[in-house]
């Protein structure tokens, strides 16, 4: 089930990519959302934010999903540009330290993928040496966002009142999505990125999941909320022994990185809010799932059925109980 999920979800987002670009290609004005900063690519999405989250997830799953490489190569040949187009530089980083980190825990060569892609990087900037492709100082400034590095887009002027606001209801916080209330009109100012045209204003947020969770919900929701996602990461870590769910452990610390600059784990009302909650879910019950019934573990002194049982593809099997209680937590050998 894992699997095709995975492959669910990498299906939707190269749909939701490819038509963005197509999009844009034909109706430029559609797919850009006015900032402070100029215009700023968002595909299908009222947000830029929401559009790097989709192109980042989907570059993952391109890179780690099992299947036919001709839809994976689709795949990535769509999140490369729209995930480029954002300009956001929080996505960016969560994806080379995502990649980077799932690379060396799951790529059999593991201390060549470092290499590799710093190889790979090095002859893109050769390639573009040969060909001549020049950018000039405006048009650098525009794809980096130079202007905002500093303060990172007004954050840190929102966090640092955030911080000081917090102290006020420190165990409880101010409520489910009220923590962006406690801001006075100079945090909202670093806060809000007002666009001319989108049509989702919504409430103020953030920009960073942990900071959010501590107005929220004070430290008390904030401890449970980041014990989620640390335990998430600490489950596919210890207990993913076969190396089976190199995608999903992707996702998740893709997600776990941006929400340090985005409020990207917030809900269940988004595709990578759920997303998001389904993986936790699947970490977690593979910490509760019996050795015996894990993919890829091999207990001393198996019996002659369960050796035929692992040879057929179908380890679980054999385990009738653990499927009723672990739904979520199949093998991924025999799938097409």
């Amino acid at each position: 089930m894992a699997l095709y999920a995975a492959r669910t979800m990498l299906v939707a987002l190269t749909v939701v990519c490819i038509a963005s670009l197509m999009v844009r290609y034909w109706y430029p004005g559609v797919t850009y959302e006015q900032t402070f900063e100029g215009p700023r690519f968002r595909g299908l999405f009222s947000k830029p934010a929401m559009m790097g989250a989709a192109s980042g997830l989907l570059l993952g799953l391109g890179l780690f999903v099992s299947w036919n490489w001709g839809i994976k190569v689709i795949a990535l040949a769509s999140s490369l540009p729209c995930l480029l187009l954002t300009g956001s530089r929080t996505f960016w980083a969560a994806a080379m330290v995502s990649m980077g980190v799932a690379g060396l825990r799951y790529v059999r060569w593991r201390w060549s993928f470092l290499p590799v892609g710093a190889v790979l990087i090095v002859a893109l900037v050769c390639i573009g040496i040969i060909a001549d492709i020049r950018m000039t100082s405006q048009e650098q400034a525009r794809l980096f966002r130079q202007d905002s590095i500093e303060t990172f887009s007004g954050r840190t002027t929102m966090w640092t009142q955030a911080l000081q606001r917090y102290w006020e209801h420190p165990w409880l916080g101010y409520g489910f999505t009220a923590g962006g209330a406690a801001l006075d009109e100079e945090g909202r100012k670093g806060a809000v990125v007002l666009s001319v045209k989108s049509p989702s204003q919504g409430a103020v947020t953030l920009h960073n999941g942990y900071v959010q969770a501590l107005l929220d919900s004070g430290a008390i929701g904030a401890a449970m909320y980041i014990g989620v996602i640390v335990s998430g990461l600490v489950c596919f870590l210890r207990y993913d022994r076969g190396k089976r769910y190199a995608a999903e452990f992707y996702c998740l610390l893709f997600l776990a990185i941006a929400n340090f600059g985005e409020t990207i784990i917030f809900g269940a009302a988004v595709l990578h809010g759920v997303w998001f909650w389904y993986l936790s879910v699947l970490a977690l019950a593979l910490a509760s799932t019996p050795r015996s019934a894990l993919p890829g573990e091999q207990q001393a002194g198996d019996s002659r059925i369960d050796a035929d049982i692992r040879e057929s593809g179908s380890p679980l099997s054999a385990y009738p109980s653990a499927v009723r209680r672990f739904p979520l937590v199949q093998s991924r050998e025999g799938c097409p």
